[in-house]
């Protein structure tokens, strides 16, 4: 793996479903990080909640990539992700492409950056990214960059 990029699902419905917005901004989100992939492989595990599904159908419309989904990504009042199943699900699927997208919720789009970041020896705090929005590690460069629609 030489990118991790972690996505905050988009806008969704009362109905706890993606909403056009959201959809819009999915793709949207897709296409830059498609550019960013620059022909690269890439693998996105998502979250299994509705919104987190939704929004990661909407970006592999663009990517067009395997797409598998985990329990361990959901994390909201009524699932508790896990930071640290999360991460073992990201490092067991790493050799699958050169880039993991993980499409998930408002907390583990903080604690997953910043435990791949530690990992790499740097030390720091990842900000809140709005929904529809992403961070992305390059290990390469062990650089930290945000990516909006």
């Amino acid at each position: 793996m030489k990118k991790l990029i972690i996505v905050r699902h988009g806008h969704y419905d009362d109905n706890l479903r993606l909403s056009n917005h959201g959809k819009t901004q999915m793709n949207e989100l897709a296409k830059k990080v498609q550019a960013n992939l620059n022909g690269a492989s890439a693998l996105i595990l998502s979250s299994s909640a509705p919104r987190a599904s939704d929004s990661a159908t909407a970006m592999n419309e663009v990517l067009k990539v395997d797409l598998m989904e985990h329990e361990e990504f959901w994390d909201d009042i009524s699932h508790r992700g896990s930071k640290e199943k999360s991460c073992e699900t990201i490092e067991a699927n790493n050799h699958e492409a050169d880039a993991v997208i993980v499409v998930t919720h408002l907390e583990l789009t903080r604690s997953i950056p910043e435990y791949f970041l530690k990992k790499c020896g740097i030390d720091g705090c990842c900000y809140e990214v709005g929904k529809g929005e992403a961070w992305e590690i390059d290990f390469s460069k062990l650089c930290l960059t945000h990516i909006s629609p």
